[in-house]
């Protein structure tokens, strides 16, 4: 996939995300009205501070039904009432702050659930070349933590951001309310302020794309060691292995300085605009003060009410940090995608029931990984069902990107592809590939119990379907030796299994799917004489049950085969469609 170079807007990246978002509508609306109800109430707690100074220190009451409740109390009365009502208001105000933290917090969780269970299903139907650019630390960053982080810009950072606007209007108008000139004072401050966020903001965002540019490169590079530390140690390669990984480290560390100083720089400037402003509306306040249009009571509610108006701005920094680095989050997920994210029902839902009946068919199959460099050329043949076949030829002939073709992870350029006379292009690629069963040459055991491999994308199976399996692929003796038995643990890809033993696993597994077709890759690279012997020995029993296609460059016994293909270079040479000998 090529890498793209235009970034999108802001404004389409949130498009693209918002409807994982928006499926909790309900509790999204509400988690917003409980931040409506906090702003308001923490606001209104300030204005009984007022009424303390003029109507009950200073006797200066004015007309109003406060005033004239006020009028009816003794002094303490007053007090205790007026204070009474700022805690009632600053309980209110923290009750539904958190109640509106608690359902962004359920928000933040179902949606990184959902967005992660999404891109996992793009990224499992997608086309194969569409993931080779990436490393896989890469890819797992942008399933597990970029999600993560798109999910807390919506139910995180944008909440905040909600009240901290909210918050700003109603104090503004709070003020305008007590005097035009503190109102005038309070709207310079704030468009002063977003005039600096909004000169920073590029630049913060271009240094937290960098930052996280490198934190891929580093986490794709860590998992690399991580899966190839048999071989790094084995080589002695650590040393050059530090030195790679020091050089990618100390780049992320400059990008993480640098956007570091970007963000103290906004913060710099915000904190001498507060200064200021605190100044401004105190010296001005006083002159109103003295000049009688304002009261002190209203002096030290504007000052109260100012201190109102710089929280969310003091936080305005790390509100604009959080955003352009979800923002980049969300544009690497977006890159990464190169497209619509596609529904998770697709990949939930099963395959289609179908009964495939007859030959597998190639009618001149070309293929390219690269323009111009025509990896299969013209390739035809068939498997008749009940055959056995084995396709043969050197390694680079060709041999693993034909299985890819058939199984449907590429599809071809120029060709067809049919099974029982059915064209592929009618079928949906994982209905297709439910008529295989399949064993790769890379022997991929997820780490869990044996009978979870086994299991492992077939259908629900019986204990005693397993066990037929693993008998058939001579591993069950093993098996029911080890603690545990179908139980038992595997490690992380298998290694507490020999290299024959997970072959036979694998194995196991594919013979223990419902496919008709059973396709075998190279099952014996990377075996000693005796794995061998009992890899041959269990695709001999299965001879008579499934139709085989074996791909491997090894020697297969000639008695077990109905026909050999040979693939050269690309192509199946002429008159090597034969027959295997009685």
């Amino acid at each position: 996939m090529t890498p793209r170079h235009k970034h999108p807007s802001s404004w389409t990246i949130i498009r693209r995300f918002s409807r994982f978002y928006l499926t909790d509508r309900a509790m999204a609306l509400a988690s917003y009205g409980m931040a409506l109800l906090a702003a308001s109430a923490a606001l209104a707690a300030v204005f009984p501070l007022k009424y303390v100074i003029d109507a009950v220190l200073l006797d200066h009451s004015a007309p109003g039904p406060v005033d004239r409740f006020l009028d009816a109390l003794s002094k303490p009365q007053a007090v205790i009432a007026l204070a009474l009502a700022s805690a009632a208001l600053a309980a209110l105000a923290a009750l539904t702050s958190a109640l509106e933290k608690n359902l962004n917090a359920r928000l933040r969780e179902r949606m990184t659930a959902r967005l992660r269970a999404a891109i996992l299903a793009d990224m499992l139907e997608r086309p194969i070349s569409d993931l080779a650019p990436f490393k896989s630390g890469e890819v797992a960053l942008r399933l597990v933590d970029d999600t993560g982080q798109v999910a807390r810009l919506f139910c995180k950072t944008a909440p905040v951001a909600f009240r901290h606007a909210v918050t700003t209007l109603m104090t503004l108008g709070a003020m305008i309310t007590l005097n035009p000139a503190i109102g005038a004072i309070g709207l310079i401050v704030i468009t002063l302020l977003a005039i600096f966020v909004r000169s920073s903001a590029g630049r913060l965002q271009a240094t937290s794309r960098e930052k996280r540019r490198r934190e891929g490169a580093v986490a794709g590079f860590a998992q690399e060691i991580i899966r190839n530390i048999r071989f790094v140690r084995a080589v002695g390669g650590e040393a050059s292995t530090r030195e790679r990984f020091e050089s990618r480290n100390t780049l992320t560390l400059a990008a993480g300085v640098e956007e570091t100083r970007a963000a103290v720089r906004l913060e710099q400037r915000m904190q001498i605009a507060n200064g200021l402003a605190v100044a401004i509306l105190t010296g001005a306040g006083a002159l109103l003060t003295l000049k009688g249009a304002l009261s002190v009571g209203d002096l030290a509610l504007s000052l109260s009410l100012l201190n109102q108006l710089l929280k969310p701005v003091e936080k305005i920094n790390d509100l604009a940090s959080s955003i352009t680095g979800a923002l980049v989050r969300a544009e690497r997920l977006d890159a990464f995608l190169g497209r619509a994210i596609r529904p998770v029902a697709s990949l939930l839902a099963a395959p289609a029931a179908r009964d495939f009946q007859g030959a597998l068919r190639l009618d001149t199959i070309s293929f390219a990984h690269e323009p111009g460099v025509l990896t299969l050329e013209d390739v035809s043949f068939s498997v008749a069902p009940g055959e056995c076949v084995w396709l043969r030829g050197a390694s680079g002939a060709g041999k693993s990107t034909l299985i890819d073709i058939i199984l449907r992870l590429y599809e071809p350029q120029k060709g067809r592809l049919s099974l029982g006379g059915v064209s592929a292009r009618d079928i949906a690629p994982r209905d297709w590939r439910a008529a295989f069963a399949v064993m790769l040459q890379e022997r991929r055991i997820f780490s869990g119990a044996v009978r979870d491999a086994i299991t492992f994308a077939n259908d629900p199976l019986s204990d005693a379907e397993i066990w037929a399996a693993l008998s058939d692929a001579s591993i069950a003796e093993k098996v029911a030796r080890i603690p545990g038995g179908l139980d038992a643990e595997i490690g992380e890809a298998g290694e507490n299994f020999s290299g024959g033993e997970r072959a036979r696993l694998c194995l196991a597994r594919a013979l223990a799917g419902k496919g008709s077709i059973l396709i075998l890759d190279e099952p014996l690279a990377n075996l000693d004489a005796g794995a061998q012997h009992e890899v041959i020995a269990a695709i001999r029993r299965m001879r008579a049950r499934r139709t085989i296609l074996i791909v491997s460059h090894h020697h297969i016994p000639s008695d077990m085969l109905d026909r050999t293909i040979l693939l050269d270079g690309g192509r199946v040479r002429e008159g090597h469609i034969e027959r295997a000998a009685s």
